[in-house]
């Protein structure tokens, strides 16, 4: 990781990958990012073969080793594509989809049985050419700068975001009548029907909850992190901790573990890069399989590196193996309303990928921008949400403008989880991403150095290289 000033004022960047100009310090840190590359690939591989028996839908088959040496170069040209340092709200955000799903996705398509050998190589080319996609166009676009300035006293906004939970939380509990309960983490499935069917007696909370479990209490935690606030961090951290024990939404607790986690690599004026960010979830991924093994049990693997890195990348490629012989909306569900859509009647594809793909009519397989982008049109489906995403993020780059990147970077923690495992219009309209750039855009921009040092320290400069490309 670098060490900068804990602004968003960092040194002027070339080409896609914010390389150094010095050619050595550029083949050093390509070097890093290819072995990152290559050991989070042997991670996500060898989950998959340690998984394959004990989940029939991890089946693993040895990959063609043509074939797969030329899918891990593709990988690694792709991660070199991508920004060498988490600035921006779009670095950190590209970097987490990149690792939670597209490249889990390429890796899982060469080993699991769901494609041919050469259908799973079409498959990665098609993946890391979307990812790719979405990078340039946060970095091609006009350096417009969207932030507001609206927010005249910082305080002010913190009290509204807090009386906005505090609304929604009685929502929850007074009006719909739902109760915290702790039924273990991996035993929510009746919590969460049972809270499903309770919210629909308030129609407007399928787009207030999300708002506030990605946005707004992120936001509250990240600033009491960086400004020892401890009454923020308190609501924006026990905040997250009432919407599990309410919804039983697991997804909300495992991201804001790693949203603590994450916090950490900004410690000490520190910028983390890619290939940091990789080389420790490889790390941590072996780390849980070898403690697995040690102790007898599979809680810590089958937790962190199957339901959280492999399963997202092996139900994208679990739409392509399917929705390649089944009818495809052509965006009928999302953007296309008008369109006819083939799944208005019956099951949902979420649920048909549950049966077919894990077995379970119950289970809602909800599935990231990509898969849902094959769903919608094919491969050419995955280029369009890919780029919808790529559109986003720049607008968010934008309204981010002045803030230093240890806020952005902890501020986009869930909302690419979501992307992750949502469709690029759900995530905007649905799970608060067009809420995070209104809210990027009234933030205060300085006063998030500990309050006890006395001035504020990340006061960013008048014009700010953030916007650089």
């Amino acid at each position: 990781m670098s060490t900068l000033p804990l602004t968003d004022s960092a040194p002027p960047s070339t080409s896609f990958g914010h390389v150094s100009a010095r050619p050595g310090r550029a083949a050093l840190s390509a070097t890093a990012v290819a072995c990152a590359t290559l050991a989070y690939a042997a991670a996500i591989q060898t989950g998959i073969a340690v998984f394959g028996p004990l989940f029939e839908y991890l089946a693993y088959r040895t990959p063609d080793p043509l074939l797969h040496g030329a899918v891990l170069v593709l990988m690694v040209l792709s991660c070199l594509m991508m920004p060498r340092r988490l600035i921006r709200p779009s670095d950190t955000a590209l970097w987490i989809i990149h690792a939670s799903a597209a490249l889990p996705a390429v890796i899982g398509a060469q080993v699991l049985t769901l494609l041919t050998p050469r259908e799973a190589f079409t498959f990665a080319v098609h993946i890391l050419g979307a990812m790719t996609l979405a990078r340039v166009i946060t970095v091609v676009l006009p350096r417009a700068q969207f932030g507001t300035r609206l927010n005249r006293s910082g305080p002010d906004l913190w009290i509204l975001l807090t009386c906005f939970a505090v609304v929604v939380y009685a929502l929850l509990i007074v009006v719909a009548g739902a109760r915290p309960t702790y039924v273990g983490v991996l035993d929510v499935y009746g919590l969460r029907s049972e809270f499903d069917t309770r919210l629909a007696a308030i129609p407007m909370m399928g787009y207030l909850l999300p708002l506030l479990h990605n946005i707004v209490n992120p936001l509250l935690a990240t600033r009491g992190i960086f400004t020892r606030n401890w009454a923020l961090l308190g609501i924006g951290l026990g905040g997250q901790v009432l919407v599990f024990l309410l919804a039983g939404q697991k997804g909300v607790l495992f991201s804001t573990v790693f949203l603590i986690g994450f916090a950490f690599l900004y410690r000490g004026n520190r910028i983390p890069s890619g290939a940091f960010l990789l080389t420790l979830l490889a790390v941590s991924s072996f780390g849980a399989l070898l403690v697995d093994r040690l102790t007898g049990t599979l809680y810590a693997g089958s937790v962190y590196v199957r339901r959280f890195l492999i399963l997202p990348g092996a139900l994208i490629v679990a739409y392509v193996a399917i929705f390649t012989k089944l009818p495809q909306t052509q965006f009928a569900d999302s953007l296309l309303r008008f369109m006819d859509n083939p799944y208005a009647v019956g099951p949902s594809p979420a649920r048909i990928v549950g049966l077919q793909y894990i077995g379970h009519a119950e289970t809602n397989a909800n599935v990231s921008f990509l898969g849902h982008g094959y769903l919608s049109w094919g491969y050419l489906g995955m280029y369009v949400e890919a780029a919808v995403v790529g559109l986003t993020l720049w607008a968010v780059d934008r309204a981010a403008v002045g803030l230093p990147p240890k806020v952005c970077g902890l501020l986009m923690v869930m909302p690419a989880v979501t992307l992750s495992s949502a469709s690029a219009f759900t995530s905007i309209l649905t799970h608060g991403l067009a809420g995070l750039v209104l809210l990027l855009a009234l933030a205060p921009r300085d006063d998030w150095a500990p309050r006890r040092q006395g001035a504020p320290l990340d006061r960013p400069p008048l014009k700010s290289n953030m916007s650089a490309p």
